[in-house]
């Protein structure tokens, strides 16, 4: 096949194409103007339920700006920019910590504390981590899988200990004495709940005094100073309420980190639907219907 006749098929396929949207594209708008149509009432509904739980002043200035882009948009195309989805990202655990760091001075902490307890959050996130990882492997590990579980808890366990270890200069405390009151208030509010990869006795019993005493053996379950782990009676006693205020707005960073990563991961399942499943829904609509059929007719 040549290029000319290539290019001569390439154009019979597009008019062809091309004609047969031009003879539907009159039954097309019709068919979506009488959806449009029927459905107008029950948006005009839903509206009026938005409205209801908007102040009235930001109702009225919403639509002096859409009176004024439609009378506009044909002269001025960008006054129609006032209907992009405009959604500003929550400060995140990093802007948090930069704008905690310089108020170190004014706040009356230690210079580096702000960076001191955000670490010490990356380590909660490292063990929770570590935690999950070893559970989903389950009971059964081979021996590569062992090794690799080990080596993981010993790095951990360098930066756990590296991390306790500046304790005392960011809190001004003893470190023993501060482990010592985290052992102390630390699940004094509640009943203990053994970890699911739990271990039962012969009897089926849970060893929970076994199982709690050992579990700090492993860096995956050792209690991280912070002043969340002590509690405020605690940190009042120590004189650490200014580290409360600080961990509370890292937390609220670090929470919207997360949900920022949860609209990341549901975005791209939505792409990802539109793009690829979408375009095989109707084949298996038509494999289910099959199906269905197959079944009633046994």
């Amino acid at each position: 096949m040549t290029r000319a006749h290539r290019q001569e098929e390439l154009d019979h396929h597009m008019g062809d194409s091309n004609w047969k949207k031009l003879l539907q594209a009159v039954p097309s708008l019709i068919k979506k103007w009488r959806e449009a149509k029927n459905e107008y009432p029950d948006s005009i509904r839903r509206l009026k339920e938005l409205e209801a739980n908007i102040p009235a002043e930001k109702l009225l200035k919403w639509q002096s700006e859409n009176d004024r882009a439609q009378k506009s948009r044909l002269k001025k195309p960008k006054a129609m920019d006032i209907y992009d989805c405009l959604m500003m990202k929550p400060p995140g655990k990093h802007e948090i910590q930069l704008g905690l760091t310089r108020d170190e001075a004014r706040c009356g902490v230690p210079r580096g504390t702000a960076s001191w307890l955000s670490s010490g959050l990356r380590l909660q996130e490292d063990q929770l981590a570590l935690r999950g990882r070893i559970r989903r492997m389950g009971r059964s590990l081979t021996v590569l899988q062992s090794q690799d579980v080990e080596d993981k808890r010993t790095r951990l366990q360098k930066r756990i200990d590296a991390y306790h270890a500046n304790a005392e200069k960011y809190m001004g405390c003893d470190t023993a004495d501060l482990q010592d009151a985290i052992e102390a208030s630390q699940g004094s509010d509640f009943d203990w709940v053994p970890d699911l990869d739990h271990h039962e006795t012969d009897d089926g019993e849970i060893e929970d005094e076994e199982l709690r005493d050992n579990l700090t053996l492993f860096p995956e379950h050792i209690p991280i100073l912070l002043p969340s782990a002590l509690g405020a009676t605690k940190c009042a006693e120590f004189s650490l309420t200014k580290l409360i205020g600080l961990e509370l707005q890292l937390r609220k960073g670090q929470a919207n980190d997360v949900i920022h990563n949860l609209r990341l991961a549901i975005g791209y399942k939505s792409v990802l639907f539109r793009t690829k499943m979408s375009q095989h829904l109707s084949l298996i609509k038509h494999v289910f219907t099959v199906n269905a059929g197959k079944h009633c007719l046994f």
